[in-house]
């Protein structure tokens, strides 16, 4: 998003729940906000799983699909510089499961 508004564009944003299940209602709104935009340059811009769910929808229309697009999502894990990191920790968790000993009750 960052990206997007550094280069002075205008974001409206809509916000649906995660595995959200368009319907035909809000099929229709995402195409009245994107008709209520000003200029030439108007884009859809989403997570690739939503732009994956649009686009097989029967509902979305051609019109959007064309100017519908999508930022991969990346994880990057953090080294924590107070302890071990998260693949360090999880690398532990794994030898241990795979050489299961007395364990100390706490």
């Amino acid at each position: 998003m960052r990206y997007i508004k550094n280069h002075n564009a205008k974001v409206k944003v809509d916000i649906y729940p995660d595995h959200h299940n368009y319907t035909r209602k809000d099929i229709d709104h995402l195409l009245e906000r994107y008709k209520s935009l000003k200029g030439n340059r108007r884009l859809i811009i989403t997570t690739e799983k939503d732009a994956v769910r649009l686009a097989n929808n029967p509902y979305y229309p051609y019109e959007l699909k064309a100017v519908t697009f999508f930022l991969p999502i990346e994880v990057e894990f953090d080294n924590n510089e107070n302890g071990p990191s998260l693949v360090a920790a999880i690398e532990k968790e794994l030898r241990h499961r795979e050489n299961p000993g007395p364990q100390k009750l706490n």
